[in-house]
């Protein structure tokens, strides 16, 4: 799937020929034919983000940038200066707040609002709140949207048609449901080769990863978000109930077939995004399990490899949207794009490691 000290490759228009020593590589010498020099560098495939909202991101900071906001202190500051330049009367609005991405665990009120924009209605389009937590109540599970009936005839329907389904399912009900549904339309017409996908899959169970293996169902997760949102639920229900929050050793282990993506929606630049999209981050927290504002791993045992860890990113995510035979590895006759890094990923240290701008790891 990938080399480390690789001489060369050859490659001809846009596909991979060989990759592998210069000697190898060079009985592919032709007037057509490219050589790249690795010098004995780690070449890997390109990386593969599988759920991203390009143009939404592209076009959400169209009138003005969205600074950072960890507190509700900065979301205060962000409606005052929003207000001093706005007619009196006109609406202030921000989406796409999260409960987990706020230090306070907490929203702005009504009162502090209209003591931010006293001249203006402002509102939040917000996310994750406390009651949604449902601390209260240990059987919680997670918001129902789609009734089970409605939810079988839509899966059905495009699987019939040959369209690969999916929908966003985040608390362990959901992702539960999602697979009755595909077990239900399974007894009817076989979906493997629909490669149906559950979406997020935040919390999941050990009979939804067996019934979802059984199947040939496909996951698609966003690492970074337990990086960014995993205090939260550790917070909210304690340590044993997120055990299966993200479990990539045992989704690995079972041979579920998941990729990595971002669901990058809302910002310019990777660091900044509301959702970062930097694949080497999603790697990182898959290899850590590490939240920020956290001293702790959230559930170490379901840590993966290096080696795991890039196939979320390469292969996987090319199986989930059907490119497997042209992409996601260096097998000759795949489509020439890759990466060269100037240190195996494999095994290389890490010297130092910066949370929330704090050092939490200094190699000795």
């Amino acid at each position: 799937m990938y080399q480390t000290a690789a001489g060369a490759m050859a490659v001809r228009g846009d596909r991979i020929l060989a990759v592998g020593s210069r000697a190898e590589v060079e009985r592919f010498a032709g007037p057509q034919t490219e050589h790249v020099d690795l010098a004995g560098k780690t070449v890997l495939p390109g990386l593969v983000d599988s759920h991203v909202h390009a143009s939404a991101a592209a076009m959400y900071e169209w009138e003005r940038p969205v600074p950072d906001l960890e507190t509700v202190a900065d979301v205060l500051k962000y409606i005052r200066g929003r207000a001093a330049a706005a007619q009196p009367g006109e609406w202030i609005t921000l989406s796409q707040i999260f409960i987990t991405r706020l230090k306070d665990q907490r929203f702005p009120t009504r009162v502090e609002l209209d003591a931010a924009a006293p001249r203006n209605p402002a509102v939040l389009q917000a996310w994750g709140v406390s009651q949604v937590y449902s601390i209260s109540a240990p059987s919680y599970r997670g918001m129902r949207f789609i009734e089970p009936e409605k939810l079988y005839q839509i899966l059905k329907t495009a699987i019939q048609h040959e369209l690969q389904p999916t929908a966003h399912a985040v608390g362990d009900g959901a992702v539960s449901e999602m697979a009755e549904a595909y077990e239900r339309i399974n007894r009817e017409l076989p979906v493997r080769a629909a490669r149906p996908s559950i979406s997020h899959s935040n919390c999941m169970t050990a009979d939804a990863i067996r019934r979802i293996k059984d199947m040939g169902v496909v996951l698609d997760l966003q690492p970074v978000w337990l990086w960014l949102d995993s205090a939260t639920p550790r917070k909210q229900f304690g340590d044993a109930r997120p055990t299966y929050f993200q479990p990539y050793r045992s989704l690995f282990d079972a041979r579920v077939m998941a990729g990595g993506g971002s669901d990058h929606m809302q910002k310019i630049g990777s660091p900044r995004s509301i959702n970062p999209h930097n694949p080497w981050l999603g790697m990182w927290t898959t290899l850590t399990r590490q939240a920020r504002w956290t001293d702790a791993p959230m559930h170490p045992e379901q840590r993966i490899t290096r080696r795991e860890a890039i196939r979320l990113y390469t292969i996987n995510n090319a199986y989930l949207t059907f490119t497997e035979e042209g992409k996601g590895s260096l097998d000759k006759g795949k489509l020439a794009d890759f990466i060269v890094l100037d240190r195996d990923v494999l095994t290389c240290p890490v010297e130092q490691t910066y949370l929330g701008g704090r050092r939490v790891h200094q190699r000795r």
